[in-house]
């Protein structure tokens, strides 16, 4: 969407109307606000997948790929404010 609109990032107030008036703003709506961030893909060394799982499931009860991202995205903010 950015690059149709001719700009490196978009704003809500980009998107077309029917997007913005949304009750809950969509799935739709948040990719396009979302499709030009930094995405990071990690994979887990074998040895290291038991503890990781351990640890979602203590923090957040249940190891799913939401939470899972929950705990990346914690883990990598935590890391950039020390």
């Amino acid at each position: 969407m950015s690059e149709w609109l001719g700009k490196r990032e978009i704003k809500k107030e980009d998107l077309s109307e029917w997007l913005k008036d949304m009750k809950f703003f969509g799935s739709i709506g948040r990719w396009f606000m979302q499709i030009n961030l930094p995405h990071i893909m990690v994979v887990v060394p074998e040895e290291h997948i038991d503890a990781l799982v351990q640890k979602v499931e203590k923090k957040y009860g249940t190891l799913s790929a939401g939470t899972l991202k929950r705990a990346a995205l914690d883990a990598l903010i935590e890391w950039i404010k020390k």
